[in-house]
């Protein structure tokens, strides 16, 4: 079995050191990956670790470890968002109004980096259109002007003819206003640095948006913001706290992917499990 009090997987992108608790701030998607690429490393190299899978088990790694290997790519998203389901439901209750022709809440998405935020707006974006259709526009804020994020917002919208490059950011503030006739939600992501920005003052001017700011503390950047018509609309805004996984927890997700995508008898739970407890506490980037 496998000791994770020894074990590190510094090698395959990541760095370990056992601490009970939850795990730190790693990407979930890196951590799969670097799971992953570790049962890779087996395989190829039988004699490597050979106390993880016993011998019988060691050779059909070789064969046909991998069943379905999209299960495992970056861009693949999950069936299913396990031990969210909270954060979803509220997701779910704070866009409800779009699905009956009204605009959503103001959302703040808070949490550390590597916890899911971006993939819980994305999936309970998903699970709102399992009912309708809803207009959504998804923008990456870092580094990004407020006018590109307006006009990539515009973009997103069935029709609409973009401004002109030397169009001033009222005059696509204005173009937005007059595209956007049905409720949109705005996912904000990386937008640590909006509050120093006019972006949430302008996307205000917009009626029929609302917006969901994905950031890292909810308190220190609602302090940050400077409009008090945004202050305020912010100051009300449902707020969802995406706390670390347990332990436990990233077993699950872990042993989810690995019947998902592995065949049987690659992996055993118990050793996802020292995996998870192995990263606990204080993983970070290798």
């Amino acid at each position: 079995m496998l000791r994770s009090s020894c074990w590190n997987i510094g090698s395959f992108g990541l760095k370990s050191q056992r601490q009970r608790g939850t795990t730190a701030d790693i990407p979930l998607g890196l951590l799969i990956r670097s799971t992953f690429r570790v049962i890779y490393h087996i395989a190829e190299e039988p004699g490597s670790d050979a106390r993880v899978f016993t011998p019988d088990v060691h050779q059909s790694l070789q064969i046909d470890m991998i069943t379905d290997r999209d299960i495992f790519r970056d861009d693949t998203p999950p069936r299913e968002l396990m031990h969210r389901e909270a954060e979803v439901e509220s997701l779910l209750r704070a866009w409800g109004p779009t699905l009956h022709g009204q605009v959503g809440d103001e959302v703040i998405i808070a949490g550390s980096s590597g916890v899911g935020k971006t993939s819980l707006a994305r999936h309970t974006i998903d699970r709102l259109e399992e009912q309708a259709e809803v207009s959504h526009a998804y923008v990456t804020c870092l580094g990004t002007s407020p006018k590109k994020i307006l006009t990539s917002v515009l973009q997103t919208v069935p029709g609409a003819s973009l401004p002109a490059a030397d169009v001033s950011i009222a005059g696509v503030t204005e173009t937005l206003r007059e595209a956007i006739v049905d409720p949109t939600i705005v996912i904000l992501d990386e937008a640590e640095g909006l509050p120093h920005s006019d972006a949430l003052d302008r996307l205000a001017d917009v009626p029929q948006l609302s917006a969901v700011a994905i950031c890292h503390d909810a308190t220190r950047w609602r302090t940050r913001l400077s409009a008090e018509d945004v202050d305020e609309r912010y100051r009300d805004a449902t707020l969802i706290q995406v706390d670390r996984f347990g332990v436990d927890e990233l077993a699950d997700i872990l042993w989810a992917r690995a019947r998902a995508g592995l065949a049987s008898g690659v992996i055993k739970r118990r050793q996802l499990e020292s995996i998870a407890d192995g990263v606990a506490g204080v993983a970070r980037f290798g």
